[in-house]
């Protein structure tokens, strides 16, 4: 009798465990302040490209809910191996460094990702003018990769934080020289601050990383799931009008 009971209460332990596996609700990783992909509202709402292809994205998975978890950038890859969000989508490209699966592209932010947002009157007019300077970078992006790579033939001193916000800020108050960032980014900036100006950087000492992701657990099972809604959304037009819509 006792081994039927135990038997019974195993099975109906995984019963339970199965159950809650199969949650109808995605939840999300992100990082604000990222415009035109993350932006976050005076009412503390999140909206922007990435948010709308969140949601749709879900959608097309056959999720009912989605719930967005809001924190720094650099501690989203952390969160996925902690179990704590099923997925990040926060403007991130594939990078082999990381400790994630990521899907196929849904963006192209240009051929080259990497620009240098500085002020009008700065000295720096062209990718030479970065060579002893004071660069901002946010944690954990690419951006600061590339900018650890040009550290030493450029001099650099790498200031990196955790928002953009804040480096821009710093940048208008003279104490950081620019910003390496995603065209359409610089763009919103720009769009926002009348002294700010960017341009293309150029260099033979690193090769840039392009493309925007979602990215997964290591051990997900959706990877395949994500890569084909994504060829839907795009072979559906989803995709170009977002695209449209923010870019």
């Amino acid at each position: 009798m006792k081994k039927i009971l135990m038997v019974f209460l195993i099975t109906l332990l995984c019963v339970s465990c199965s159950s809650q596996g199969s949650s109808d609700t995605l939840v999300i990783g992100t990082s604000s302040g990222y415009p035109p992909y993350e932006i976050i509202e005076p009412d503390g709402s999140l909206s922007g490209f990435d948010i709308d292809f969140g949601n749709l994205l879900a959608q097309e998975l056959g999720y009912e809910n989605v719930t967005w978890e809001d924190g720094t950038f650099d501690g989203l890859i952390g969160k996925l191996q902690a179990g704590s969000i099923d997925m990040a989508i926060a403007g991130l490209s594939p990078d082999p460094q990381r400790d994630a699966l990521f899907s196929t592209p849904y963006y192209y932010d240009g051929e080259n990702p990497l620009y240098i947002l500085t002020t009008k009157d700065s000295d720096i007019e062209t990718s030479e003018d970065i060579k002893g300077k004071v660069a901002g970078t946010q944690l954990g992006t690419i951006q600061e990769s590339a900018l650890k790579t040009l550290q030493e033939p450029y001099n650099l001193t790498i200031d990196a934080r955790s928002d953009y916000g804040t480096i821009v800020q710093e940048i208008l108050l003279e104490r950081i020289d620019f910003l390496m960032v995603e065209p359409s980014v610089a763009s919103e900036f720009i769009a926002n601050y009348d002294n700010l100006t960017s341009f293309e950087f150029i260099s033979d000492e690193i090769v840039a990383l392009n493309g925007v992701s979602v990215a997964l657990p290591l051990d997900s099972t959706l990877e395949e799931k994500v890569n084909g809604a994504i060829e839907k959304l795009k072979a559906d037009g989803v995709i170009d009008s977002l695209i449209d819509k923010y870019f």
